[in-house]
């Protein structure tokens, strides 16, 4: 195994036994971003859950992977706006995108708690 893969394993490793971001592959962990402080609150559907939320750059990324695949998978989907497929993406769409959603904790699915959009 070479140092990169290394590095990238010894990331994961530390992530999951000591970060509070529930995105199993955490950017800022694997150091594909630094971490600014910013989070964006995520509530878990498993009780016992440690995690609280997601760093604003998981959340990003996520945000522009789900959206991208909706406008793949859903035709009736590919002419709306990007706002209203925000705005609907933790509410009405959540259903559609769930599966990955898989918290890291390993006993629920996060959904994060976006207050303020416009």
């Amino acid at each position: 195994m070479n140092a990169k893969q290394q590095k990238r394993d010894e990331a994961r490793r530390l992530h999951v036994t000591g970060s509070a971001c529930s995105r199993l592959d955490c950017y800022v962990q694997s150091g594909e971003k630094t971490d600014t402080g910013e989070w964006v609150k995520a509530e878990c559907s498993s009780p016992d859950c440690p995690c609280f939320g997601l760093h604003a750059a998981c959340y990003e990324k996520l945000e522009r992977d789900l959206i991208a695949a909706f406008r793949a998978g859903m035709r009736q989907l590919r002419d709306c706006p990007d706002d209203l497929l925000r705005q609907q993406l933790w509410t009405t769409k959540y259903a559609l995108c769930r599966s990955e959603c898989r918290c890291r904790c390993g006993g629920g699915y996060f959904r994060c708690v976006v207050v303020g959009d416009s």
